[in-house]
């Protein structure tokens, strides 16, 4: 499972060299790989080699690690929420109409009841990544 998890993952970030930058998909594969290898080698020797690096007094598997899990996930959910709430085709909330009767009640709590949700709890991870670095 964790392999094709990782080869779904990958598909973005390959298709968007490949696009954007004009690459083979052979050459933007490998660059991929080379920058996870970089970036997971960094992770395994902070807890050895590199364990004498800190930032903010944690070692730089603990730097991505609550990157990854405070930050970025909770990030990515407001960026959802927002994408769904704002941006997304009238068409597409006319198709989920047709399939749901609760439109009005969903649209309205993309819009508003989970982006404040979303800050409350942005502020109370600032709040509390203030304490953890003190």
């Amino acid at each position: 499972a964790a392999l094709t998890s990782a080869i779904s993952l990958s598909e973005i970030p390959i298709t968007y060299l490949a696009e954007e930058y004009h690459m083979s998909r052979n050459r933007a594969t490998w660059w991929c790989a080379g920058v996870v290898v970089v970036l997971s080698g960094l992770c395994a020797l902070s807890f050895n080699v590199l364990d004498n690096i800190r930032l903010a007094g944690m070692n730089i598997f603990d730097v991505f690690n609550y990157a990854a899990g405070n930050v970025f996930m909770l990030l990515g959910g407001l960026f959802t929420a927002v994408f769904v709430g704002w941006f997304l085709d009238r068409r597409v909330i006319t198709a989920v109409k047709k399939r749901h009767s609760h439109e009005t009640e969903a649209q309205f709590l993309s819009r508003f009841k989970i982006h404040v949700t979303l800050l409350f709890h942005c502020c109370l991870l600032y709040a509390a990544s203030l304490f953890y670095l003190i």
